[in-house]
């Protein structure tokens, strides 16, 4: 593993240099904004099946560049490789072509810099939620009282003062998303990476998980890139809406989204300017399901 990405490093170095600050990204960086993270020419390949010289390409040629302190959603069809693009930019997979780097540097494997929060909790059942908040930093060796101090903080951040000795069964839902989001949270992290996180819950429930997560992120200033099956979350939630094809997905168009914030589906919901935008959005993406399923 330490080989191949020694290999990929060194490949992405070679081929990034002049040609990178040419290229216009999708939703591309101009002199007055920092990209903090650059996806440049991703093409990311999956064995079908072990033992058979078949693959499935999931991302080909994706690039896209997002600024610091942004909030990107991103849409698109079912097996179109949204995931993927978040294993990628984690350190957890590597690409079969092109690189990521985050503030001008390779991705070379998970770092402390980003933090995941997965649609399924990814909680630990034998530990309370005070437990499970601290263990990005237990493995981080950073258990020191400044940080149980800020294992307390991100608890009380996210709602949940009062249930520190809470195991994952006693909790509801969106209380459990809200362990996966205070943990993330706890490393204070530069960058979220945020896979469907609202999926498993109800309606009302993911809208208050809405609201909580708009809270969160204008009080922190993190920089996210957050994956969603539905339009009004990635409308409601996006400062830019990223419109990703059907497999093998690519970054089709990115539409910046200049509503004002807070944002909440009822308050916009009769919105000239929402429904306008809801129309426009559901076009690019409807065109995309459509050629998913061979239509």
């Amino acid at each position: 593993m330490t080989e191949q990405m020694e290999r990929h490093t060194e490949k992405s170095a070679d081929s990034f240099g002049d040609q990178r600050l040419q290229e216009s990204s999708l939703g591309g960086v101009n002199g007055k904004d920092h990209a903090l993270i650059q996806v440049h020419g991703l093409t990311v390949e999956y064995e079908r099946a072990l033992g058979k010289n078949e693959h499935i390409v999931a991302l080909k040629n994706f690039s896209l560049d997002v600024r610091e302190g942004e909030f990107v959603t991103v849409l698109g069809p079912s097996g179109c490789g949204k995931s993927t693009l978040l294993n990628v930019i984690s350190g957890l997979v590597f690409p079969k072509e092109g690189d990521v780097r985050v503030d001008g540097k390779p991705v070379t494997g998970p770092s402390p810099k980003w933090a995941m929060v997965f649609q399924d909790y990814g909680l630990m059942p034998w530990r309370t939620v005070e437990k499970n908040v601290r263990f990005g930093l237990e493995m981080q060796k950073k258990l020191d009282e400044e940080a149980e101090e800020r294992v307390r903080h991100y608890i009380r951040m996210v709602g949940l003062e009062g249930f520190e000795d809470a195991y994952p069964r006693e909790l509801s839902g969106g209380m459990r998303q809200r362990v996966g989001l205070a943990r993330a949270l706890a490393i204070e992290p530069e960058i979220l990476l945020m896979d469907e996180p609202f999926a498993a819950v109800d309606l009302i429930t993911r809208e208050l998980m809405q609201d909580e997560i708009s809270r969160i992120i204008a009080k922190t200033g993190k920089t996210v890139i957050f994956v969603t099956h539905s339009v009004d979350e990635a409308i409601i939630l996006g400062d830019r809406l990223v419109v990703v094809s059907a497999r093998p997905g690519r970054a089709k168009c990115a539409i910046e989204i200049d509503l004002p914030k807070p944002r909440s589906e009822h308050s916009l919901r009769s919105s000239p300017e929402y429904v306008s935008l809801r129309d426009r959005v559901w076009s690019e993406l409807s065109a995309e399901v459509q050629l998913g399923r061979g239509g």
